[in-house]
């Protein structure tokens, strides 16, 4: 059987493996000094920070101290995640452990398993001490000289909560909501405690009428939005934060604003660890809804703020991108809209009411993300798209700092095939769009028993590798001769490619050529030639729309060797060299019936000629995917073969070409970029 391996013992090798690296997380804080010195009565012992030290705070365990306090909770995290930004700026000196992923159902902690990754023998934080914090108080004595004071953000205006992002990052300030609460963490650090000096105070400063704060500019009548362009005109207009940066999270908005009290049911989602790498690169944080003419759901009704949410967001893009360099015109967005609590169907329950007599228009979550990505696609802008279920990851501040090679090779280009009569499969897991989905993910799909037996193309985001490339080391070191390495939606970076050309909503000029740059570089250094989730924006009338021979030829300079598509397209073989195929069919769940997809498998069945067909898995493990393609080869072996993505695209090629082996000659060129 083709790309089937014939040694049964990898799937041992791959077992020890993972028992290798639980022992070493296991013994992660042996190397703690067997007496470490205490705080309270030692002060030098933590201040300065120690070179070659990382300081190792269990925030999970911290927040277990006051389990029913949910809004202490999300301050605290949020305190924490931006202390962490700006102490891990130039160098590591900074973990907690909180993230637990959401995928193998043991629920085990993902930041300490990488910890235990990047402590192995030679790893990057091998030769670090490492010590325990226990309190936030000790943190704040330790790092006292990052920060200079807190800003407070106002729990009325929640958009006040990301501009205290903005601001922390930017003048090295703490964000702290104001709540004179007895038991708020404001209370705890403020008015007790370590007393810390207050910076700069947003509570009341918008109100929505007449000018906004400072400026001659007049007010959107949205606190929320005067509070963005607030933040635009003092900080990214006056180069404080980074253009090309931007961090698209969830605001401190009350998931139940019809409730009294402020309610985050669930934390992980509200992606408040994820801030840390935004506040190190002085990023612009935001939140605003992307369609146009809608009041947003997170602000009682007023039909005069219809559509001001969206302007906002444009105007705030189009700053970043003037303010970019004329060599780095590329804008690099994290986070996602957050459809499971704003601005969609999905999210109707957290919404405020409108007006008796009026009912606000919600869209699906799908339709809202689609406007989202082709709002930043107006502007050039790739995405990193940490959203719910998998919305979560701590600690990319660190882990930034792992160096990354400048040239990563695949497995060799397997030798060229005879075409045959048979149906050719492709099995791909992914789309790995987010770094928060693959760094909850990996630990679990990666050491599938399975994984190595059958020829599968993992499709993952190169843009991924500026907050987790630890795990590209990780993943390019430990593949097996099976595993295959391709992009996802759309390239490098989540983004509509029918979006950068004129005429444009944003009314800037073809932006094709800056993508196409950028995709150049991320795709020769990780050696990969192919992406098998491209996708167009369908325009707000939503009407069809295909991949035209332009965008199509566009490809050919950093994906040659083929396309997979969601959307139609013009020519089956684009410039006589890229090959495009749709995607036969998707599978979005954990748990897949195995024989429905073996059914659907032979629905799709091609007779009297050569068949392709991608079948895509988001969830599911190597152990199903072997499972499927085992009963196939048992029932029908002649009739079906998995094979790797570098020959699924030459037979394609070839088929396409109607069979003429030399449709592959120029391939060789390409493939060495």
């Amino acid at each position: 059987m083709n790309g089937i391996i014939s040694g049964s013992n990898q799937w041992k090798t791959v077992l020890l493996s993972t028992v290798f690296a639980a022992l070493c997380v296991t013994s992660l804080f042996a190397q703690t000094p067997a007496n470490p010195p205490n705080t309270a009565t030692d002060t030098t012992a933590f201040f300065p920070p120690l070179e070659k030290t990382l300081y190792v705070f269990d925030l999970e365990s911290h927040l277990s101290k006051k389990p029913e306090n949910k809004v202490w909770q999300y301050d605290v995290i949020n305190f924490i995640s931006a202390l962490q930004g700006l102490v891990n700026r130039e160098r590591p000196q900074l973990y907690i452990l909180y993230v637990r992923e959401r995928l193998s159902g043991f629920s085990q902690n993902v930041d300490l398993y990488w910890l235990g990754k990047l402590r192995e023998y030679g790893g990057f934080l091998s030769e670090y001490k490492i010590i325990s914090i226990d309190s936030i108080e000790k943190l704040i004595e330790i790092f006292r000289a990052n920060f200079t004071s807190v800003v407070l953000w106002d729990t009325k205006v929640p958009a006040t909560g990301n501009v205290a992002l903005t601001i922390a990052g930017a003048d090295g300030l703490l964000p702290l909501r104001y709540d004179r609460d007895p038991d708020s963490l404001y209370t705890q650090l403020i008015v007790n405690g370590p007393r810390i000096p207050i910076g700069r105070r947003l509570p009341d400063k918008f109100n929505g009428v007449g000018t906004i704060p400072d400026t001659a500019v007049d007010s959107t009548l949205s606190q929320k939005c005067d509070a963005y362009l607030w933040c635009k005109f003092l900080y990214l207009d006056n180069g404080l934060c980074s253009p090309t940066h931007l961090a698209y999270f969830l605001d401190p908005f009350d998931w139940y604003p019809n409730i009294s009290g402020y309610q985050y049911p669930d934390l992980y989602n509200c992606t408040i660890v994820n801030h840390d790498f935004y506040i190190s690169k002085k990023a612009f944080f935001l939140d605003l809804d992307p369609w146009f003419a809608e009041v947003s759901s997170d602000v009682e009704y007023n039909s005069f703020q219809a559509g001001v949410d969206e302007l906002t967001l444009r105007r705030v893009l189009k700053s970043a991108f003037n303010n970019a360099s004329s060599e780095d015109q590329i804008l690099r967005v994290g986070g996602f809209v957050p459809w499971w609590v704003k601005y969609s169907a999905e999210a109707s329950g957290h919404s405020y009411p409108a007006l008796e007599g009026i009912e606000r228009a919600f869209y699906s979550k799908e339709d809202t993300s689609e406007e989202f990505i082709a709002a930043i696609s107006e502007y050039n802008g790739v995405i990193d798209a940490d959203s719910s279920p998998f919305g979560a990851m701590a600690n990319a501040s660190v882990f930034q700092h792992v160096p990354l090679k400048e040239q990563y090779y695949q497995n060799p280009v397997p030798p060229l095939r005879r075409l045959e009569n048979k149906n050719y499969l492709l099995f791909a897991i992914g789309d790995f769009r987010s770094s928060a989905f693959l760094y909850q993910t990996i630990p679990t799909l990666w050491n599938d028993r399975d994984r190595g037996f059958i020829p599968i193309a993992w499709a993952i985001n190169p843009m991924l590798s500026e907050r987790v490339p630890h795990i590209f080391n990780y993943l390019y070191e430990t593949r097996t001769a099976n595993d295959y390495f391709v992009a996802g939606l759309t390239g490098a970076g989540v983004i509509y490619p029918n979006c950068l050309t004129e005429p444009r909503r944003s009314g800037l000029s073809d932006g094709l050529f800056f993508w196409k740059e950028f995709n150049k570089k991320l795709f020769h250094q990780f050696d990969l030639h192919t992406t098998i989730l491209a996708d167009l924006y369908r325009k707000r009338d939503r009407r069809s729309v295909q991949f035209d021979t332009d965008l199509q030829e566009s490809f050919k300079d950093f994906s040659p060797h083929g396309v997979g598509t969601f959307k139609p397209f013009d020519q089956s073989l684009s410039a006589n060299v890229v090959p495009f195929i749709r995607e036969t069919a998707f599978f979005q769940d954990r748990i897949v019936d195995v024989d429905e997809v073996v059914k659907l498998i032979y629905q799709n069945e091609k007779t009297g000629e050569p068949g392709f067909h991608l079948y895509r898995f988001n969830l599911a493990s190597p152990q199903t995917i072997t499972t499927i393609y085992r009963q196939i080869i048992k029932e029908k072996p002649r009739r079906f073969e998995a094979v790797d993505p570098y020959t699924f695209f030459y037979l394609l090629r070839q088929h396409t070409a109607g069979g003429n082996p030399d449709a592959n000659s120029l391939i060789p060129y390409y493939l060495n970029h």
